[in-house]
């Protein structure tokens, strides 16, 4: 697509007032009972139906694996680490590797001098299809804020441009912050504020896309769409306005991800065997959702 065409489709689209989207659907209920407290969700990498759900702070150190209909299939245990106030999950493929991103990095009081992120190598199924492993910390980034502790529920990685996002949560405009994405960096690192997302506030999941364009972020009553032109910053793009999806009622709407192939947002509540939704992002309404960008946008970003 030519690129001041992408630009007018985006500007077309581009609306602030939330929409009531038909291309929402309960995908299934999440089975396991262990799940009471869904904070962080992902999808796997290596499976194209697999999600991952991590428990909310206090719960045990254990990663949850769930079919795309909430089947239960197993657990994982992460060693040697303890579920302080886990907020998010990322998966993620970098270096011809598939990892998961455990964020430990909620305070809801703004009090913690450091917060960390656990990567581990994504494990795969045993011989009958079911995870039941222990998985040791592959990495760990501790980090602080440039302005001081805050509460943070949502962070997402563009593994291209190598930035780890983390969205406030506490604030009527949500502040942006980044931190490199490498393992190297003398630490504490410093996550810097690059951006302020307008109009947002108590956000509580994030991800972005597994082509890098668009950025899904959610708080307890909508899912806001950012959709970023090849080549612009993520900065740029969290300072317009999003593509505002409303979602139906949850006690507490805290995990959300796209799946592995960026065309549908998952996302879940607080709470035992809540349900598990999906909202399709690829056919929607043309008149509240943009259409899905063309394959060919990503490989012209890279071919330049």
């Amino acid at each position: 697509m030519n690129n001041l065409l992408w630009v007018f489709v985006l500007s077309l689209f581009s609306i602030g007032s939330p929409l009531e989207a038909e291309d929402v659907v309960q995908s299934g209920i999440i089975e396991n009972e262990e799940i009471i407290e869904a904070s962080g969700l992902a999808a796997s990498t290596l499976n194209d139906t697999l999600l991952w759900i991590l428990n909310d702070s206090g719960n045990a150190a254990c990663l949850y694996a769930v079919g795309e209909d909430g089947l239960d299939l197993g657990k994982i245990t992460i060693g040697r680490v303890n579920n302080y106030d886990w907020e998010d999950l990322v998966a993620f493929r970098w270096n011809d590797t598939s990892f998961l991103l455990i964020a430990d990095v909620g305070d809801n009081n703004a009090r913690r001098e450091f917060c960390r992120l656990y990567f581990i190598i994504e494990p795969r199924m045993n011989e009958n299809g079911l995870f039941d492993q222990t998985v040791d910390v592959y990495q760990q980034i501790e980090f602080t804020y440039e302005t001081g502790p805050r509460d943070c529920e949502a962070v997402a990685v563009d593994p291209v441009q190598e930035k780890i996002f983390l969205l406030s949560k506490n604030q009527i405009n949500s502040r942006v912050f980044e931190l490199l994405l490498t393992f190297s960096a003398e630490q504490p690192m410093i996550a810097r504020q690059i951006a302020t997302a307008s109009s947002i506030n108590n956000v509580t999941a994030m991800d972005i896309s597994s082509y890098n364009l668009i950025s899904a972020v959610m708080n307890y009553q909508n899912i806001f769409l950012f959709y970023r032109q090849y080549q612009e910053s993520w900065s740029d793009v969290f300072q317009i306005e999003p593509v505002v999806i409303r979602i139906p009622s949850l006690p507490g709407a805290e995990a959300a991800c796209f799946n592995k192939n960026g065309t549908s947002v998952y996302f879940t509540s607080e709470r035992v065997h809540q349900p598990l939704y999906r909202l399709d992002i690829t056919n929607a309404p043309t008149d509240s959702i943009p259409p899905y960008p063309p394959e060919n946008v990503r490989l012209i970003e890279e071919s330049e």
